[in-house]
């Protein structure tokens, strides 16, 4: 991420107030910090989707369709399809949810500018660097912007 998206980022994420009220969705701002964490981690290595996403025959099928729309310049849609693995039931309080999603950001960001983030994701395929980045980006922007930040 360029330094000056991430800052935008991260200053848009600290903008985040307890009692933010969503635009769109059924996520609360709780649930939506611990949400954002989740694609973070599958970029860098430390959390797997469900069964159903990494099916071969679903990832042959629709995942270069969904990862161009993903990747396009058009904001991701209101009201997308969330993956089961990416579904929030518990989470801990917005600081704590708020510094867990910086900390994945700031991982991230560490393993991307060394080059380290896997080659493939596994339901869009072969990734490059610039790719993920962008997924990234485009996944929390959404989110921010449906609470109003």
């Amino acid at each position: 991420m360029e330094p000056s998206a991430l800052q935008a980022i991260l200053h848009r994420i600290d903008a985040l107030q307890a009692r933010q009220e969503r635009l769109w969705g059924k996520l609360s701002l709780v649930q939506m910090l611990a949400h954002c964490q989740r694609p973070l981690m599958v970029a860098i290595g430390t959390h797997t989707l469900d069964k159903d996403l990494q099916s071969r025959v679903l990832s042959f099928l629709f995942g270069k369709m969904v990862k161009k729309k993903m990747l396009g310049a058009e904001p991701l849609a209101k009201g997308s399809p969330t993956a089961k693995s990416f579904l929030v039931v518990a989470t801990g309080s917005l600081e704590e949810e708020r510094e867990k999603l910086k900390q994945c950001i700031e991982t991230f960001v560490a393993k991307a500018n060394g080059g380290e983030l896997g080659e493939r994701h596994p339901f869009f395929g072969k990734m490059t660097q610039a790719e993920w980045d962008r997924l990234q980006w485009k996944h929390l922007d959404h989110h921010l912007r449906q609470f109003g930040v």
